[in-house]
């Protein structure tokens, strides 16, 4: 069981002209950016305005690394990561990252898309689920 998509991921080559683009062209709003220093990250979400709610593109700009430019992965929401994980695994899923602890107090796991697509599935503290969507 999913609860819903979350977002959409894009490496990008220039986080800022990134952001120039997506708010003033595609009328999204910044909701937060943050740097990742274990992955030499910085990323940017955007949303239709400023509340949480609603899916969102993810933008990565990865530091002196060459990461290919463009689609990166879509990450979906789910109640029991490890459940879920467990399950795809026993459908011959390929599990890239098995399920742990990151950012906000969510916790992610990622499978590859017979296309080698990354899907990234979150587990949300439980208060998130309570908040007002």
């Amino acid at each position: 069981m999913i609860n819903r998509v979350d977002h959409a991921a894009i490496v990008v080559k220039d986080l800022d002209e990134s952001i120039d683009f997506y708010t003033r062209i595609i009328g999204l709003t910044v909701r937060r950016i943050f740097d990742v220093p274990e992955f030499n990250l910085t990323v940017a979400f955007l949303g239709k305005g400023e509340k949480d709610g609603g899916a969102e593109i993810e933008l990565m700009k990865f530091h002196n690394q060459d990461k290919p430019i463009g689609f990166r992965h879509i990450s979906i929401i789910v109640p029991d990561i490890v459940a879920y994980i467990r399950e795809r695994e026993t459908q011959g899923a390929e599990v890239t990252m098995q399920p742990r602890k990151i950012s906000a107090g969510d916790i992610a796991a990622m499978i590859r898309d017979p296309n080698g697509i990354i899907i990234e599935f979150l587990q949300k503290p439980a208060e998130w689920f309570n908040a007002e969507r």
